[in-house]
């Protein structure tokens, strides 16, 4: 079997989250203060909560949706300028909240300097926020494809927005490895699509995923390793 194309999840994998949490509110009170609304950043969290808890579970939604719904948890008209605007303060609070890992850039110039096509498979409710983030840390053109779920309508595990990133690839599930941090989502949706599943275990511990990934790393650059055994 020859391993032609590695997919990897974005947050938790590819990204860390550096503090998304607390300045997501802090960004998006500031700028509805700017255009003259009176908001703290706790009636933001609160909001925010609020919004998710009527968004429907297992559902894939843009964050353009949760912006909406929080400004009208903040009793503030969603109109179409200011979701708009909201939504790139949201964008950006998020990118400036999320850290590159330290290995991602040798692991990608050296899928590249071997052939192998990369893509990013995510969970996400902004093309925008991941593709901004890849441009700030120049590694976009690193890429062969971005797949963001709230695009497509499809989220992992679910086999299929694993089959339409093999279909762009142009490459058979026996050919792709995925890796991803979240068991349900990267691991099992990866092997229910007959991919080859990485787990990234972000911290090591006793703690078993309750299905077997084909391999476990805690850092990128071990993927190397990895590719050149199946290779």
């Amino acid at each position: 079997m020859k391993i032609k194309a590695v997919l990897m999840d974005f947050c938790g994998t590819l990204a860390v989250d550096v503090g998304a949490s607390s300045n997501l509110p802090k960004a998006i009170a500031n700028a509805l203060n700017a255009r003259g609304f009176k908001v703290n950043e706790g009636d933001v969290v609160n909001a925010l909560r609020s919004a998710l808890d009527i968004l429907p579970v297992g559902l894939d939604y843009s964050d353009v949706a949760k912006v909406a719904l929080t400004l009208r948890k903040l009793d503030i008209d969603p109109t179409p300028s200011l979701v708009e605007y909201i939504y790139r303060v949201f964008d950006e609070a998020l990118i400036a909240s999320t850290k590159l890992e330290d290995d991602a850039l040798d692991l990608l110039t050296w899928l590249r300097s071997h052939g192998i096509k990369t893509g990013i498979l995510s969970n996400h409710g902004s093309y925008d926020a991941v593709t901004g983030f890849l441009k700030k840390h120049g590694i976009l053109e690193l890429f062969d494809i971005i797949v963001v779920s709230h695009h497509i309508g499809w989220k992992k595990p679910s086999k299929q927005i694993f089959n339409y990133a093999l279909t762009l690839l142009r490459v058979n599930p026996e050919n792709c490895v995925h890796v991803g941090d979240d068991v349900l989502a990267d691991v099992f949706g990866a092997k229910k699509a007959g991919i080859k599943a990485i787990w990234k275990a972000n911290q090591l511990s006793d703690v078993k995923p309750w299905i077997a990934p084909d391999a476990i790393i805690t850092k990128l650059s071990q993927l190397k390793a990895l590719i050149e055994q199946w290779r």
